[in-house]
Order: C-alpha cells, then sequence, then structure tokens
C-alpha cells in the first residue's frame, strides 16, 4: 500500500491527465492506481469511499452492461437501484444528473 504524502496533493485535472492504460481513483487528493475491479476489490474500495465520505458510489459492471448505484447509510453502503441497457440512471445526490445507459456500453 502507497504512504500518503501530505505534501502533494492532487487535483482532479492531475485525474483526468492519467494514463490511461491504467485505473486511478481520486481519493482527498491522493492518486491512487486500482486493478480491476473485483469482489474484494469491490469491499476495499467500499470501505475507503465511506472513511472518506463518499455519498454516492457506483459499480459498473461492463459484462452485464450495468450500473448499480450505492448511497452511503448509517450500516454502510445500501443499493439505490441497478440500471441496465435502455434505461437511464438518476442520481440521488448530483441534482440533475442523468445518464443514459446504452450511450455508455
Amino acid at each position: 500500500m502507497a504512504i500518503p504524502n501530505p505534501i502533494i496533493k492532487f487535483t482532479y485535472e492531475d485525474y483526468l491527465n492519467a494514463p490511461e492504460d491504467k485505473r486511478y481513483e481520486l481519493l482527498d487528493g491522493e492518486l491512487v492506481m486500482t486493478p480491476a475491479p473485483g469482489e474484494i476489490h469491490q469491499s476495499v474500495s467500499a470501505l475507503l469511499y465511506a472513511k472518506h465520505g463518499v455519498n454516492e458510489y457506483w459499480m459498473v459492471d461492463t459484462t452485464e452492461k450495468d450500473i448499480t448505484v450505492l448511497l452511503l447509510g448509517e450500516r454502510g453502503y445500501e443499493v439505490v437501484d441497478t440500471y441496465g441497457e435502455g434505461e437511464t440512471l438518476i442520481s440521488p445526490t448530483l441534482q440533475g444528473f442523468t445518464l443514459n445507459i446504452g450511450d455508455l456500453f
């Protein structure tokens, strides 16, 4: 596990300019390289996201071509809904944000 560097804080612009051949996540100013999601990865990510106060979390399944939206509750993340092809995801926390799932896959 990488040791956080309190002096260097990455921005969203840094995240957008990260190499595209690797997966990255931006958590509290730290640019973290993440493996392709698996069950363990998703569990660890959910713990990290909760620790950093991420209220809305999406799990994207490229095989099933769907997105599961979760919200942070008192006992961790709870599933709000799963959206598949032909459906429009409506974010419960990003007011006015929608995503046509068919446009993604």
